[in-house]
């Protein structure tokens, strides 16, 4: 099953800036976020908290996104917090 992947505008925003600040990172968030159509829920990725969000982690950044039966809808985009 493909999902459709929609940006909401916050998102789509943080990733502008961050295509602005960081070419390099904005090419493997958009490439990860590309792939979520085909696997929503890749290696990696985990629940967050007891919400229907769900966040990935690449290196030094994240994409917090929520998964609906036909839509991965991305919230937000960025450099995550250090662990």
């Amino acid at each position: 099953m493909t999902f459709a992947v929609v940006w909401l505008p916050e998102a789509m925003t943080a990733y502008r800036s961050m295509r602005a600040a960081d070419p390099a990172g904005a090419k493997m968030i958009s490439q990860v976020v590309a792939a979520l159509a085909g696997e929503p829920r890749p290696e990696g990725s985990s629940a967050l908290g007891g919400t229907a969000y769900t966040r990935l982690r690449l290196d030094s950044y994240r994409i917090l996104y929520e998964v609906t039966p036909h839509t991965v809808r991305v919230m937000n985009v960025g450099r995550a917090l250090p662990s």
